[in-house]
C-alpha cells in the first residue's frame, strides 16, 4: 500500500509540475518576450505584435487572445486548488494552441515554428485527459 502511495504522490508532483511549467511557459511569452524576437515567430515578424499583423489580424485580437491565454494559463495554476477548473483551462488553452499550429501552416512557416506551440498542446492535452482527483487529493492533503 506504501508503494501505491508513493505513485500517487509521484504523479500528483508530475502533474502539478506540468500544469506550473505550462502556464508559466504561456504567460512568458505573453509578457516577457511579447516584445523580443524569437526563432519561433512567424514569417520574419520580431515581436508579438508583427507576428499577428502577419497573421493578418488586428492589433486587438492579440490583445483578447493574449488576455484568454494569460487568464487560462492563471486558472491552470489555480487548478492546483481548485481542481473544478483544471480541464476548462487545459482544453481552453489546447483550443488557442491549435489555432496558433494553424495559423503558422496557414502562412506556410517552416513546421519548427510550430514546435512549440506543439509541445504545449501535447501537455494541455495530457493535463486535461487525465485529470484524476485522487491523484490532485494526493498533492493537497497531503
Amino acid at each position: 500500500m506504501s508503494s501505491i502511495f508513493h505513485q500517487t504522490r509521484s504523479m500528483a508532483f508530475l502533474y502539478a509540475f506540468s500544469k506550473i511549467f505550462l502556464a508559466i511557459s504561456i504567460i512568458h511569452v505573453w509578457s516577457v518576450n511579447a516584445s523580443k524576437s524569437s526563432r519561433w515567430r512567424a514569417g520574419d515578424a520580431q515581436n508579438l505584435r508583427e507576428e499577428f499583423r502577419f497573421y493578418g489580424y488586428s492589433r486587438l485580437s492579440m490583445y483578447i487572445v493574449g488576455f484568454f491565454k494569460i487568464g487560462l494559463s492563471v486558472m491552470l495554476i489555480a487548478s492546483l486548488y481548485y481542481t473544478s477548473v483544471s480541464q476548462l483551462a487545459a482544453f481552453g488553452l489546447a483550443a488557442f494552441l491549435i489555432s496558433a499550429i494553424v495559423m503558422h501552416i496557414k502562412v506556410k512557416d517552416p513546421w519548427e515554428k510550430s514546435f512549440p506551440a506543439a509541445l504545449f498542446l501535447l501537455m494541455a492535452l495530457l493535463i486535461g485527459f487525465t485529470f484524476d482527483p485522487d491523484i490532485v487529493n494526493a498533492f493537497i492533503h497531503e
